[in-house]
């Protein structure tokens, strides 16, 4: 058989071809023979002699002729190029799914790699997507924008209403109000059905919001101008779809129902279509009402209707431009516009208005930016996990190159070609990378609902006002993700493999030759950049940990602990300022009556709310520089207030049960405000002037304590007797003894004995509270220590996948010295040495590169700097220790081996 094989062969190749072909082929014979028997081989020999026989005259038929011949066991492809390329990709599909298959542990390690860190990616962009990028469900969005003044961008009505007649001519206006009687609103209304009372979020818009955002109800009609012309006699509203369903079981007949409101009849007109919740991503709405109906809302005995106020600043306004004008057309017009009508007011003309596309105006503009920021540090690390984790499948994929050597030069030696198995490499990639896409895709439908869920209440955003379901743009980034991975991972591994000879790979106990390549080889190049991205990211979720605890360690200068917060519902019960003060009063002393209470107060903003009270105000004897406007926070608070929240009185006295109606109005300041305002002097008997032109005397100095949230600290700040003032909707504070949820429904037994028509909502604990102060940096910190932990364990992996494939490559190498006396630590010592200069270096370069990153961090660290030495030390121990770790294995493994075994299988 060989003699025929020669002549064949002689026939077919140059001498130098043919020579190494039957080298190949014999050393392949005798290792058979060896294995299976003479016999056995020769039948092995002659059926792949004739395989690379027919092959040879296969491929020179084909390059003649130009068409496809019938391979061995195959079936002839057809004629058609498009038909053949098509069989030639789906048979090499098969081909590597089958390989994959064959190697089950390898597919879910590199599967589940990719699932993790993609569908991490996939839930921070679908979060991104629904705030910042999803179109909203208006007709023709691109057409609406939000007409903002100065800071803070609301607006009084009367301004509102000059600026629909004066714009009329290029743009239609609308006015709305989402928030302040909205989610999560200190001011309630509560929709009542007998006994029962449910709170409910209400926007306040003019007749035309619904035409200005093109958006059409399902059922009845939407408010419509008309409802706009008296003020207080339109009670009407529209119901959002899902406040339909929760509510009113979808009920077909409930256009023309009535309902109450608070004590206001309204009769339902319309339902707005599924999805559409509002223009704000800071409130869910549940049902739309006239904005002129403010007044059937606010208090009965209110001193003046806030709808004809030109000086109470608060309707956003939507423009939709007409067909023609673009915003750069728009805004000169709205600016001569301002500048010169006589209906808008002078507060507006010297603050100007600016014009946002709708996206920017759903979010306030401060709220706006933070999100914007948080978002983006979320992205640049979640970008940075998902380098990690493709980087960690390309080292799995050229491990398992090393693996695949012999078969694959095997097909080199029988026809395969370079670009046939660099086409290979890469169909294998994108079949790991297809079926790991498909796992994060569906993992982030799961994660983004619950992350967006943490965030929202730190961000102070609605968690039904997002709609994170999947669009195109989501598919679309998901795709992407899984094409880069599958390029990056088939072409590294392609542009990686070097084919070796058949006949030496085949031999018993051989290995792969070894390849003293340094620490500048791809292999550890990559897994330097591994180490490198985890010491970024763990570095950053240490910077996000220290403040986290910087904010809960401090010093918050009042007691929160054990202590329950309840608003009460006092809006619409018609009592006059001093029945008002002998409510609170009767209240009071029921609550400190119950068992278990060990005291209580009231307060209109409740410390660490997140709520500010607060404006511009005259201190006497401070001259305010050009430009400078002196602030100051307020609280209303009764007498026994400081006492109970341990706030120490340092100078004068605190609220007496003296500060009644009628009596001089005073006011108790904080040590802050002295120190901003009065440096250098007695600030008992100075005065404070609201802009209204009230006057107070300082009658106290308090310590200072956190008012508004921990990242805001302490801050200058009034105190103002509740009795004086008779703020309704005032915060019941009860300090118990025990647990202070417990407290609740005895509380609520109390206060229906007092007054059957008060409604306890809002119910929480201080230290609820507190922890929500700092959801978004708990929030952060859990996130960027999740992504670090996947990135340090996928560093790891890849320390140890260097480190062994070192051991693999140098096995000989290790069994001759061995052999020749070298000790065991002088062999644990050169194993080690190989790992852990790829952890040096790559934690020096990530050292480096996160202090970079800390600075970018800034504006969400509290009290640490961004290069924070005990940070950097405690993340480089950890690494080193890690990395340490993972070089054990191979060094028991080497180790282990037997000397004379190695050089026998040599």
């Amino acid at each position: 058989m060989r003699r025929l094989v020669v002549i064949a062969l002689r026939l077919l190749l140059p001498r130098p071809d043919r020579e190494h072909v039957l080298a190949e082929l014999d050393e392949l014979r005798v290792v058979k023979a060896a294995r299976l028997g003479p016999e056995a081989a020769d039948a092995w020999f002659r059926k792949q002699a004739i395989i690379f026989i027919v092959r040879i005259l296969t491929s020179r038929t084909e390059a003649r002729t130009g068409v496809p011949q019938r391979r061995p066991g195959g079936k002839t492809p057809g004629r058609g190029l498009h038909t053949s390329q098509l069989m030639d990709l789906s048979r090499e599909v098969g081909i590597s799914a089958r390989t994959l298959l064959r190697a089950r542990g390898f597919l879910a390690l590199t599967v589940s790699c990719l699932a993790l860190g993609l569908g991490a990616a996939t839930a921070i962009f679908s979060i991104a997507n629904a705030l910042l990028l999803r179109p909203q469900p208006f007709q023709d969005p691109e057409r609406i924008v939000g007409l903002m003044q100065g800071d803070f961008g609301n607006h009084s009505y009367p301004n509102f209403l000059g600026l629909q007649e004066e714009c009329a001519s290029f743009m239609d206006l609308a006015a709305y109000d989402e928030t302040w009687y909205g989610e999560g609103a200190d001011k309630p209304v509560f929709l009542r059905e007998g006994a029962n009372a449910t709170q409910v979020s209400v926007g306040m818009v003019s007749g035309e919001y619904f035409s200005v955002l093109g958006v059409a109800p399902v059922m009845g009609r939407p408010l419509l101008p008309r409802d706009n012309l008296v003020a207080g006699g339109n009670p009407v509203t529209v119901l959002s779809w899902s406040f339909w369903q929760r509510q009113f079981g979808e009920e077909q007949g409930v256009v023309g129902r009535e309902i109450d409101l608070s004590g206001t009849t309204y009769e339902i007109v319309g339902v707005a279509p599924e999805g559409f919740l509002g223009t704000s991503h800071r409130s869910s709405t549940d049902l739309w009402i006239p904005a002129v109906m403010r007044r059937a809302v606010e208090p009965p005995d209110a001193e003046f209707d806030i709808v004809t106020r030109a000086d109470w600043h608060w309707v956003n306004i939507l423009g939709r431009l007409k067909p023609g004008v673009a915003p750069e057309i728009a805004k000169p017009r709205l600016d001569a516009i301002v500048k010169s009508s006589p209906l808008l007011s002078e507060g507006l003309k010297e603050d100007s208005i600016s014009l946002r596309p709708i996206k920017e105006a759903a979010i306030i503009l401060p709220l706006r930016e933070r999100t914007v920021s948080y978002l983006r540090i979320l992205l640049f690390a979640v970008g940075l996990v998902v380098v990690v984790v493709c980087v960690n499948v390309t080292s799995l994929f050229l491990g398992r190159l090393d693996e695949r050597r012999a078969e694959i030069s095997v097909r080199t030696a029988l026809g395969a070609g370079r670009s046939a198995l660099a086409r290979q490499f890469i169909l294998e990639a994108t079949l790991v990378a297809g079926i790991g896409g498909l796992g994060a895709f569906l993992l982030s439908l799961w994660f983004s609902d619950l992350l967006f869920g943490m965030m929202a209440r730190g961000m102070r955003l609605s968690a039904s006002a997002a709609d994170l379901s999947p669009d195109p743009r989501v598919f679309l980034f998901t795709l992407g993700l899984v094409a880069g991975c599958s390029l990056v991972i088939g072409g590294v591994t392609a542009l990686r493999y070097r084919p070796e000879r058949v006949g030496h790979l085949l031999r018993p106990g051989v290995r792969v030759p070894a390849r003293r390549s340094g620490l500048i080889s791809l292999p550890n190049l990559l897994v330097t950049a591994q180490v490198a991205v985890s010491i970024v990211l763990l570095v950053g979720a240490g910077l996000m940990f220290r403040s986290f605890l910087g904010l809960q360690d401090q010093e918050f200068g009042l007691e929160y602990r054990n202590t329950l917060a309840l608003t009460v519902d006092n809006e619409r019960l018609p009592l006059s300022p001093e029945a008002g003060a002998a409510l609170y009063e009767r209240v009071l002393e029921r609550i400190q009556a119950v068992p278990g209470v060990e005291d209580a107060s009231l307060a209109k903003v409740v410390p660490l709310s997140g709520v500010t009270w607060g404006g511009i105000m005259e201190f006497e004897g401070y001259d305010p520089g050009e430009g400078e406007r002196a602030r100051a926070s307020e609280n209303y608070v009764d007498p026994g207030f400081f006492e109970m929240m341990g706030i120490e009185v340092l100078q004068g006295r605190g609220i007496t049960k003296g500060d009644v109606l009628g009596s001089e109005g005073v006011v108790v300041v904080n040590e802050a405000l002295v120190r901003r305002y009065w440096p250098d002097v007695n600030p008992l008997g100075r005065t404070v002037r609201w802009w209204d032109g009230q006057v107070f005397r300082v009658v106290g100095v308090v310590g200072n304590h956190f008012y508004s949230s921990l990242r805001r600290g302490v801050e200058p700040l009034t105190y103002y007797p509740l009795a004086q003032q008779y703020l309704r909707s005032p915060t019941i504070l009860a300090r118990g003894s025990s647990s202070p949820t417990a407290l609740g429904p005895a509380i609520r037994e109390a206060v229906a004995e007092i007054h059957p028509d008060l409604t306890l909502f809002n119910e929480t604990t201080l230290e609820a509270l507190v922890e929500a102060s700092a959801s978004r940096e708990r929030v952060t910190t859990v996130l960027l220590f999740s992504y670090a932990g996947l990135a340090l364990l996928l560093a790891i992996i890849g320390t140890y996948g260097v480190t062994s494939r070192m051991v693999v490559r140098r096995w000989k190498e290790i069994g001759i010295r061995t052999a020749l006396g070298a000790q065991r630590g002088e062999v644990a010592s050169l194993i080690f040495r190989t790992g852990m200069r790829v952890v040096v270096f790559g934690l020096v370069t990530g050292l480096v590169s996160s202090m970079v990153v800390g600075v970018l961090l800034r504006s969400m660290i509290f009290g640490v700097a961004p290069a924070d030495p005990l940070t950097l030390a405690a993340v480089g121990s950890m690494f080193l220790a890690a990395g340490a770790a993972a070089c054990l294995i191979p060094i028991r493994r080497a180790l282990g081996a037997d000397p004379a075994e190695v050089l026998r299988g040599e």
